[in-house]
């Protein structure tokens, strides 16, 4: 282990396939003997117990599966077939599932991450891909972070293609 990374602070969105990532992460730096804080909303908070030796800090607000079903009933309304007329359907709904949260929601979120950031004073923090107010609480800080994310590159990357080659390009993504 390297000693100048004893304390680990790692931030994830608290919906399984999200976090499972981090989870095994926590885990395997425990068995190497780093102090392990994880950060997440409240729906999480019962499987970080189920990691010895992990201290968990609640990310105040909603978490993304709460913040998403404010915009839809129910998640069966986010299903979507194939064609123009389900791409038309779905387009305008696109920001909603990009963009869960509402501002004041967002805000809630980073200022939590910032204080948590703040406490903990971690060696080094890893944010989970979809954590947006982590990653921008560590900006604000100035604190150099490492994004950990269950996705391969090809899901992460397509967000930052010039051109909107993530819609057109070869091979097509889905």
């Amino acid at each position: 282990m390297d000693p100048h990374f004893k304390k680990v602070l790692l931030f994830t969105s608290s919906e399984r396939g999200q976090a499972n990532v981090v989870l095994a992460t926590a885990q395997a730096l425990i068995e190497r003997g780093c102090d392990v804080h994880i950060a997440s909303f409240s729906p999480l908070a019962p499987r970080i117990e189920e990691i010895t030796g992990a201290t968990f800090h609640q990310l105040h607000g909603e978490s993304m599966q709460q913040a998403l079903l404010n915009h839809f009933s129910v998640e069966s309304d986010l299903i979507h077939g194939t064609g123009v007329r389900e791409a038309t359907r779905m387009y305008p709904l696109l920001m909603k599932v990009v963009c869960v949260w509402e501002g004041d929601e967002y805000i809630k979120g980073y200022l939590s991450a910032k204080k948590i950031i703040e406490d903990v004073k971690p060696d080094i923090v890893v944010v989970e891909r979809l954590s947006a107010q982590a990653m921008d609480a560590c900006k604000k800080l100035g604190r150099k972070y490492v994004v950990l994310s269950p996705n391969t590159y090809k899901e992460t990357l397509v967000a930052v293609q010039p051109w909107g080659y993530g819609i057109w390009g070869w091979p097509a993504y889905v």
